[in-house]
């Protein structure tokens, strides 16, 4: 008979092969018209630059640190942005953050104890990797351009590292990643460090922790100044905290019902669990059985959803980094079941239903394939000669403009997607969005290609080419007099 060893072996390789066809499955769908096609124009610029300087449309970009926009950028120059390799990224994240997370069920939950078989280990172990495979949000961002699912392996690594070496490299993971967010679980050192563990090292240690992570930070604040301070610091991290910037509105239980929307009745089990978990924390704690580290790290999601249902910005991922520290609790509390049978009944149970849904979501998925207006002329445009395009936004994009400034919800970067980052990834051209209609049509005239809304077609001079060079779903792009000549 083979070993457990084997099996966790195996079974990883049949995860990948999944996760791998969902991405084959994906390449028909275009990059989304927000965040994936983002990202993935400044990896494009980057392999078009031989800066290491991050942009986005040509200006400095610096809402996130740059890892995966390196990572973007190595991929675009390698493959001349295959949507499969760039989309691999993310599940080579996801892949090594189910396998740190079962690291860490073994070293902290269910390390090897007498009573129970290897098997048994085994399928308690990998519960909450099962979690994680049966939770949607995590699948569908394990195919997707992403930064939460590096910094969920960050999170993770961290609270699994047995060295200050694999410490710093968790770090600089999540740290690279969204920033101080990455820095979340140093928090639970306090619960592991004792009196005696106080030393020239471990200030030594921590110093080095606290500063190799933050090498961009501080380059791009020796270079930009205060625009990376409003950019990154104030903009995305503080006023993301305390106004709901862009629209971006939900009550004190939105993460609540997101969590109920991903798991349904599984939500009961979890709550099941942590009412065991605080049982634990009031009795078994006080005769000091259970390590406080060990509670720390078994709390560490409820404190992370603490801080998102108090902050002002709701935004329904943003709960995926502490979804593998969320699936320990599970283990933790099945381990503790006395009779042998009902343990493993409801371990077995969990399990299959956990890649029953991991099955619809990889295996039998079907993706849809429709495409945007903007996807569509964008592909179009960028066949076109001319490497400037005016773009004059809709109606509807000068009015949200007006309500995010009337309503100050707006941040620095809020308006230079023009609402369409899908069309400048795809056009491979620079943009340059307009919100007024006065100053477009002053201004137009002076790119090579122009591109606005039929509706809005009364704003072009009768000397431009009258038949429009691309068209898609109300959108026209048109050769100015400029590029024609």
């Amino acid at each position: 008979m083979r070993s457990p060893r084997f099996g966790v072996i195996l079974l990883f390789l049949v995860i990948g092969a999944a996760l791998i066809w969902r991405n084959m499955q994906m390449t028909v769908v275009p990059l989304a018209d927000w965040d994936e096609s983002i990202y993935a124009r400044i990896g494009y610029e980057l392999a078009q630059s031989p800066s290491l300087e991050t942009t986005y449309n040509g200006k400095p970009w610096m809402e996130k640190p740059p890892l995966i926009n390196y990572l973007l950028g190595i991929v675009h120059a390698a493959t001349d942005g295959n949507v499969f390799w760039l989309r691999m990224i993310s599940v080579a994240f996801a892949m090594a953050t189910l396998g740190v997370t079962y690291i860490l069920t073994v070293r902290l939950i269910v390390p090897a104890r007498k009573g129970i078989s290897a098997y048994e280990l085994e399928l308690l172990r990998f519960l909450p990797v099962f979690l994680l495979l049966g939770t949607p949000l995590f699948v569908e961002r394990a195919t997707l351009i992403n930064y939460d699912q590096p910094l969920a392996l960050g999170w993770v690594a961290y609270l699994a590292a047995t060295s200050v070496r694999w410490k710093l490299l968790a770090l600089v993971i999540g740290v690279s990643s969204k920033s101080l967010l990455g820095f979340f679980p140093v928090v639970f050192d306090l619960f592991r460090l004792k009196r005696k563990d106080y030393s020239w090292k471990t200030f030594r240690d921590y110093s080095l922790l606290a500063v190799v992570p933050l090498i961009w930070h501080l380059a791009a604040l020796a270079t930009y100044g205060y625009t990376f301070v409003q950019q990154h610091i104030i903009d995305h991290m503080i006023r993301r905290v305390v106004d709901p910037i862009e629209l971006h509105f939900g009550g004190r239980l939105f993460y609540a019902r997101e969590l109920w929307n991903q798991y349904g009745f599984l939500a009961i089990v979890f709550g099941a669990a942590y009412l065991y978990l605080l049982f634990t924390i009031l009795v078994t704690t006080c005769r000091k059985k259970v390590p406080p580290y060990f509670i720390a790290v078994l709390s560490a999601p409820l404190v992370y959803l603490a801080f998102l249902t108090f902050s002002a910005t709701k935004i329904w991922w943003y709960i995926l980094p502490v979804l593998p520290l969320m699936g320990l609790v599970l283990p933790f509390a099945l381990s503790a079941i006395p009779v042998r049978w009902i343990r493993i009944t409801s371990a077995i149970v969990l399990s299959l239903f956990l890649l029953y849904r991991f099955g619809q979501q990889t295996l039998f998925f079907q993706p849809k394939t429709d495409q945007s207006a903007k996807h569509i002329l964008g592909r179009c445009i960028a066949k076109l000669p001319g490497d400037r395009i005016a773009f004059l936004v809709d109606e509807n994009e000068r009015k949200i403009k007006q309500v995010f400034e009337a309503a100050q919800i707006g941040i620095s970067s809020s308006f230079i997607y023009g609402g369409s980052p899908a069309f400048v990834y795809y056009s491979k051209k620079q943009v340059a969005f307009f919100y007024d209609v006065d100053s477009f049509r002053m201004k137009y005239s002076s790119y090579p290609l122009a591109v606005f809304a039929l509706a809005d077609q009364n704003v072009v001079s009768d000397d431009d080419i009258p038949q429009p060079l691309c068209q898609s779903g109300g959108w026209i792009a048109i050769r100015t007099t400029e590029g024609s000549r």
